[in-house]
């Protein structure tokens, strides 16, 4: 089939049209990668080289051949669980006192006096790891939270990059304070850079970071304004702050409810209702577990961010 002759492109594994050529292609920063022609399906989230078809006909033929899911299929629903990482870094020893390192560990948190606060209960990484992805979720995708790096701008990059070790598809928030916070989460191996606005102070700092990469994904953290590190943004309104991310060209959005998270009470449906018309698709989260997912995909979300220590995964471990 002649260039000339392709009518349009579609995923190759959900067989939509709804593709973005990729400029970032072999690693996630802007201009220090090569153009190998995959594109960016926004239908399934994945990445690959397009399938070409002349006209609508050859298209309906294909599908028709393999039972493949017509173009307006819905979109899937990605689950993200929610990592907090307490890594033993510098701050750590600082304020204990200890002179060596501590192991890292997942923990729960809530949200109080303005950060995320550790609390109740704390398991080894490793387990914890083996455990939700091989036999809870079934999924290598997960959030990992710098709590230090959040809460105080101190992000512990050997930690980090320590729990990143031999892990994919990572979705990494050690706060975004200016460019080199976007260079050093790529440089650790994360797939996605998940910003939360409690880690970072201004909107200008998200029109930095995408010129950098588009696998930087915004976090509007609400309380039930939006909560920005130290309030040194004026904007609060959830509604207004989506509408400039989106201005900015970011494409995936995600909301948590700070007054949900760790409080295992699931999602405030009223306020998820109302992020879901904020953003095409968004990742709920605050309070979300595992059986919210068939009501958050009749709200429009498209993915959810699971709190930490959810129930699924605490009947894993006590059996």
């Amino acid at each position: 089939m002649d260039e000339k002759d392709i009518g349009f492109k579609v995923c190759p594994h959900c067989y939509s049209t709804d593709l973005e050529e990729m400029t970032l292609v072999g690693g996630p920063m802007a201009h220090l990668d090569n153009d190998d022609g995959s594109f960016k399906c926004f239908n399934c989230g994945k990445i690959g080289v397009p399938m070409e078809f002349a006209t609508v006909e050859d298209y309906q033929g294909f599908v028709s051949e393999r039972g493949a899911p017509p173009l307006e299929s819905g979109t899937e629903f990605t689950l993200v669980p929610l990592l907090p990482l307490v890594t033993g870094g510098r701050r750590f020893l600082r304020i204990s006192g200890e002179t060596s390192r501590h192991v890292t560990r997942v923990t729960e948190v809530v949200w109080e006096e303005g950060s995320f606060q550790s609390m109740g209960r704390k398991a080894l990484l490793g387990p914890y790891w083996q455990k939700i992805t091989k036999e809870v979720y079934g999924s290598k995708e997960a959030a990992f939270l710098d709590l230090d790096g959040i809460n105080e701008g101190e992000a512990d990059i050997e930690g980090m990059r320590r729990a990143l070790k031999r892990k994919n598809q990572i979705w990494l928030d050690i706060g975004l304070r200016g460019e080199q916070d976007v260079f050093d989460a790529f440089l650790m191996g994360a797939d996605h850079m998940l910003v939360c606005t409690t880690g970072t102070s201004s909107l200008e700092h998200f029109r930095k970071a995408i010129d950098l990469s588009e696998r930087v994904v915004p976090c509007i953290c609400c309380a039930p304004d939006v909560v920005w590190r130290r309030q040194r943004e004026p904007t609060t309104d959830p509604r207004k702050v989506a509408e400039t991310l989106r201005s900015m060209g970011y494409r995936k959005l995600a909301f948590l409810d700070l007054r949900r998270i760790g409080r295992g009470q699931g999602p405030d449906r009223y306020w998820a209702g109302n992020m879901c018309t904020y953003a095409d698709t968004p990742l709920i989260g605050g309070g979300v577990r595992l059986a919210d997912r068939e009501l958050l995909l009749e709200m429009g979300a498209g993915g959810a961010l699971l709190d930490p220590f959810g129930p699924e995964v605490l009947a894993n471990m006590d059996g």
